[in-house]
């Protein structure tokens, strides 16, 4: 009997130590019971939550006709998964992963259901800021490559269009490969070795150099340079972004264009930041 009795609370309080969101109903829709993630998630006291509908946790995009589906179909023993949008006492709005299953008696009759939930409104953010982030790499006027600094000889694995219409060179053509096939007889080896010492030491770079287009024909690269990380710091990749300035340059400037361009490097340094958070 006490086994049985301790085995109930170590039950109970594994239920609320669970970190998704879980909620008891019974079949008028009325929540009966919820778990201590579900009362910090929506915000509202325990005593007040029980008896409440079901409806109160929902936002305005959940609509009768999904409701509806969602009892049919665990009224029939099977299991609902998909998104749904919340709404917490406050009237905040998010969005979880929602998992609804049939909740049955000692007997196995489906007396209520069982709703689990994972908040996913910071990963939708996220998604939202990536996905924006990435249209505007890819949309840019200048030039942008990243190259997979996990793999040896740093392996190109993306290029925007306007890389692709500046060089000559199409993305196919040149996946995988090592971003010299730029470089030729006469750019500067001095700027190349600056590149290299950046890389070694994980250090983002502006500078300016005689680069080839697929043509052979020449331009002058406004080149800014910067290590990708993740989390944890270590680093995934770099990120180039390129301009071609071959209209802005004389022979008097070049020298003092390449000093200015090593003391800045906001541009690449303030996206990859972006992609670091």
């Amino acid at each position: 009997m006490n086994s049985s009795i301790a085995l109930k609370g170590m039950a109970c309080s594994a239920f609320d130590q669970i970190a998704d969101a879980i909620l008891i109903v019974d079949k008028t829709g009325a929540i009966r019971h919820a778990n201590a993630s579900a009362i910090q998630l929506f915000g509202y006291d325990t005593k007040e939550f029980y008896g409440l509908p079901i409806e109160v946790v929902r936002g305005p995009k959940h609509s009768a006709a999904l409701r509806n589906q969602i009892i049919a179909q665990v009224s029939a023993g099977e299991t609902w998964r998909g998104c749904l949008e919340f709404r917490t006492k406050s009237g905040a709005f998010g969005t979880h992963d929602t998992v609804i299953s049939p909740f049955r008696d000692s007997s196995g009759n489906i007396v209520g259901m069982v709703s689990c939930n994972r908040d996913i409104s910071v990963d939708n953010a996220l998604v939202d800021e990536n996905a924006s982030i990435l249209e505007a790499v890819r949309s840019s006027n200048f030039g942008v490559t990243i190259a997979d600094a996990t793999q040896p000889d740093l392996p190109l694995t993306f290029a925007n269009r306007a890389f692709e219409r500046m060089t000559g060179y199409g993305f196919r053509d040149i996946v995988g490969q090592n971003c010299r096939f730029l470089q030729g007889e006469d750019t500067d080896k001095a700027a190349v070795a600056n590149i290299r010492r950046a890389i070694r030491h994980e250090e983002p770079l502006s500078t300016m150099l005689l680069n080839y287009r697929r043509d052979g024909t020449r331009f002058w690269n406004r080149l800014q340079l910067s290590p990708v990380h993740d989390s944890r710091g270590q680093l995934q990749a770099y990120m180039s972004v390129q301009i071609d300035i071959t209209h802005d340059m004389t022979t008097l400037t070049v020298e003092r264009e390449r000093q200015k361009m090593e003391q800045l490097g906001l541009l690449a340094s303030g996206i990859a930041h972006e992609l670091n958070n």
